[in-house]
Order: structure tokens, then sequence, then C-alpha cells
């Protein structure tokens, strides 16, 4: 009976969780994706992956002129981006994001029972943290972070079985969250020290140890690629001063919060519905307990603020290499899963006039499944927007259709783009010279930038942004009818043709074709 019950509680959440996807589907036809670095970089790089795993080599020459090589490309040496080989580009992404969500239910629920929490109190606050994970292409490690957890300060035995598991997470885990696992192991010792009766020494070590090595082996192309074949467009990484906008910008971001209302204020929406009361509920509670936790969730998330004081950002600057271009903040992915141990926490020590929050967390839970389709919903039903093509789905961004006209055109020829984003011609088989990437060669930073530099030079943020930045290699303008884009270099750099989303009156350019009269594609020929 008392197993029964819990599956059914299991199904309920689990059925809430699946709501992300059938909302959607039943509303768009589609399962949208509202995440950041997804359709325009991570799907791109797998679809290409997968290729270059059934032989295509030569594919990722599609990249930037042919000038990536391979050994910096993300996931080229984990297991689950062979799934990219086997199936459909989105079919791969979907099964993977579903994969990922379950590790992430089971793994926190798991932990959840370590801490004695009830089933209905652990399924709730494991779905949360499943809804909450980031993006598929990047969060395998994070979504079986809790079970490490569980393997390292609640088993008194190395098991073979558990080794490989860790193993085979720590082979799919990217080197910004594998990298940071022993100082965060560390900091969830201190939260979970009262719940924690002994630890095995064997188990600290060998799990945490196996975990962080294999993720080093799984980003061994990157780790060689930063040692040897630089120098890479990230040695102008230049860090943000501490200001006072900084302390306003990172103030609000703690609460989930932003300045202005745009697609990043929705995607926050449900963090900030379950942080903001927690935060105010745990501020007033009389549980010395709780209270060193949120100090402790206050301090892990300001550490930050040290890495941008002057000193530490000239002695990262002095060190170079590996150490000046990685951006040590990315220990905040970690921030959510140490929200929903800080809860965890509440309902353990402070069951008392929890049903409040209760409630916050499960209207933050049904928002995490809606908010990937407000803005697609208001943009594809209001009057200003008729024809609007859901960016949000894969069928709306790569616009298979409209490109397959003008792959027939360009075939084998480079293209560059003008207001559409580069990478929906690479996932169309078409060669361009623009992209997003995150590690590209200074070389080619620096040569891109003639074609764009009249346009940067009219805009001194855009400027900063090229600069002193830089991973959108993009065809920037200010003023769609005053292009100031130089074509002629583009085409020493071997471009033939130019997509553009807007027509362009130059002396450089033929028109060859407009692509979809409703939400017309300009193909443009160099001459």
């Amino acid at each position: 009976m008392i197993k029964d019950s819990n599956s059914k509680i299991h199904l309920i959440f689990l059925s809430i969780l699946s709501l992300n996807y059938l909302i959607p589907i039943i509303i768009f036809g589609n399962i949208t994706l509202f995440y950041h670095d997804v359709l325009d970089i991570g799907v791109v790089y797998n679809h290409i992956l997968g290729k270059f795993y059934r032989g295509d080599l030569p594919s990722i020459d599609l990249f930037l002129n042919g000038e990536l090589r391979k050994e910096f490309l993300p996931r080229l040496l984990h297991p689950l981006s062979y799934l990219y080989a086997i199936l459909a580009t989105e079919t791969a992404y979907w099964i993977t994001d579903v994969l990922i969500k379950l590790t992430s239910y089971i793994s926190f629920f798991v932990l959840s029972k370590k801490i004695n929490l009830s089933t209905f109190n652990g399924a709730l606050l494991a779905s949360l943290y499943a809804a909450s994970n980031l993006p598929t292409t990047y969060a395998v490690g994070l979504a079986f972070f809790p079970y490490l957890i569980c393997l390292v300060f609640f088993t008194d035995k190395i098991k073979i079985n558990k080794l490989l598991l860790v193993i085979f997470f720590g082979l799919n885990t990217s080197i910004v969250h594998g990298i940071f696992i022993i100082p965060i192991i560390f900091i969830i010792y201190v939260i979970l020290k009262q719940e924690i009766k002994k630890i095995n020494l064997n188990c600290l070590i060998i799990y945490t140890s196996s975990f962080f090595l294999f993720s080093l082996i799984a980003n061994a192309n990157l780790i060689y690629a930063e040692l040897f074949l630089g120098p890479f467009h990230r040695v102008e990484f230049e860090r943000v001063p501490l200001s006072i906008p900084f302390f306003t910008h990172r103030f609000l971001e703690f609460f989930f919060l932003t300045n202005k209302i745009d697609h990043s204020s929705i995607y926050n929406l449900p963090y900030a519905i379950l942080f903001i009361p927690t935060f105010i509920f745990s501020l007033f509670s009389k549980n010395q307990f709780i209270k060193k936790t949120l100090y402790i969730l206050i301090a892990f998330y300001f550490f930050h603020l040290v890495l941008n004081i002057n000193f530490i950002q000239e002695l990262q600057k002095f060190l170079g290499g590996f150490f000046w271009t990685f951006n040590f903040t990315w220990y905040l992915s970690y921030k959510f899963l140490l929200i929903s141990l800080f809860l965890a926490i509440l309902f353990k020590y402070n069951k008392k006039n929890l049903s409040i929050l209760v409630y916050f967390i499960i209207i933050s839970l049904f928002a995490f499944q809606i908010n990937s389709s407000l803005i697609p919903l208001y943009k594809t039903y209001s009057n200003k927007n008729v024809n609007y093509q859901n960016i949000y789905t894969f069928k709306g961004y790569y616009r298979y259709e409209d490109f397959k006209e003008i792959k027939k055109i360009v075939g084998s020829s480079r293209t560059m783009s003008i207001g559409i984003d580069p990478m929906v011609s690479v996932m169309n088989n078409i060669g361009v010279v623009d992209g997003y990437h995150t590690l590209y060669t200074l070389k080619y930073k620096l040569k891109f930038r003639k074609i764009i530099e009249k346009e940067l030079d009219k805009n001194n943020e855009l400027k900063k942004y090229y600069d002193i930045w830089g991973n959108r290699v993009y065809a920037f303008i200010n003023d769609q009818n005053k292009i100031d884009i130089n074509f002629l270099e583009a085409q020493k750099m071997g471009v033939n043709f130019i997509i553009s989303k807007y027509q362009i009156n130059n002396i450089s350019l033929e028109l060859i074709k407009e692509v979809n009269n409703k939400n017309p594609i300009y193909l443009y020929k160099i001459k």
C-alpha cells in the first residue's frame, strides 16, 4: 500500500514535468526551447558532431571558413553525443533532454531520502530541481551531482556498478562544471554536515576523483587546444570592473531579477517566484542551522564579486592562458542545486508554517512548465506578428524549407549572414564565415573584424561587445537602411553569397533570390 502510494506521488510530479513538452505541442504543434545558447550554438555543434561521427569529416569545415578545428568542439569526446550520430538531431536532443530531467529527478529524490524527507516533499523538490536544470547540451553533470553527493557522503563502501555510473556521467560532464567539483563538494559538506553521520574516506576520494578525472578526459580536446593551438579570441576577454551598476545588477541577479522586461526576465520568473519568498521565510527563521545555510548560500553567490577586484583580474591576466580565458564564475551553475538543498533543510528543520512556502514552490514548478511558451505565445497570436515564425522551435528557428532553396543556389560556396543567425545556415549544410563560437583563433577574430569595422566604429557598446568578448562572430549592423559592411573584404575571406533579413542597396551586391515573401530572406551574390 505504501509503495503504491509512493508510485502515485512520483507519477503526479513526473506528469507535471511532462507539461513542459505537452503544453507547447498542444499550442504550437512543436516543443519550444527557451534556453540561452541552445538553438544558436549547442544544437548546431551536436548536429555537426553527429555527422562527424558518421564519417562526414569535412562537415566541420562548414564553420568559420573551414578554420575551426575539431579540437575546438565541446562535447567531442562525450559518449552521449553519439546519439546525434544515430538519431535525427531534434529527436536526439529531446531524448537527451528527457533522460537528463529523469536523472535530475531521481538523483535529487535519492538525496532527499538520505536526509529523511518525506516522499511527497522529496518528490516535490526533486521535480523542482529537474525543472530548473540547465539546458540539455551541458547539464549532464548537474543532473547527476545530487546522486554523487549521496555516494560521497552517505555510502560506506565502493561498489563497482556505482563507480561505473560515476565514470559515465563524468565522461559526459562539461569542463566548466567538472572543474568545480572539489570546492562544491566542500560547500555541500558544510551545508549537510549535521546530516552526515560518518564519512568513508575511500568513498569521498574515489568517487570524487573519478568524476573529476573522467570529466577532464571527456574534455581533453579543449584542454589540448588551450595548451597548444592558441592564441584564441578569449585572450582579449576583459572582466567587468566593480561599479555601482555592477553591484546593482548582481544584487538583482541574486533574486533572479533583471532591471528590464525582456525574454530573460520571463526565463527567470519561476526562479524569482520561488527564491524571494524562500529568502524572506528563512531570514526570519529562528532555527540557527537554517540561518547558517542561508549565509553560506549568500557567501557562495557573492564570492564572484571577489573575482572582479582589480588585483584578482590583474593576477589572472599575468598568469595568462587558461587562468585568464576560463570563466571561473561558471561555479554559479551550481546555485540552484544549493537552493534546492536549502529548501530541503527548511523542510526538515522548520516544519511549522511551511504551507505558504509549499504553495510558492508549486507555483514556481508550474511556471517552469509554461515559461518557454509565454513569449512565443504572445508573438504568435499578437496582431503585430501575424506572420511570426516561432523561433523557439527547431522548425521555426532553422527554417529548413526556406534554406533548402538557398542551398540549391549556393551549393558548396561560402556565405555570410546579416540579421539572421549564421548557425542556421550550418544546420542546413551551408558553409559560413561567421557564427557563435566559444573557442576560435584570435587571428580569425581580427581578420573578420575588417569586415565589420565601420559598423563597430559607429557603436561603442557593439565595439566593446566584439573586441573584449567576441564569441559572436556576426556581421553586426546598426541601421538596416545604411549597412556599412565591407563586402569586398568578405569576398577576400571566400564569401560568395550574402544571406540577409533586410534588403541591401550596395553596388558590390547582386540580388539573386527572395525566399518566402511572408518572412522574406534575401540572397545576394558578391559581384
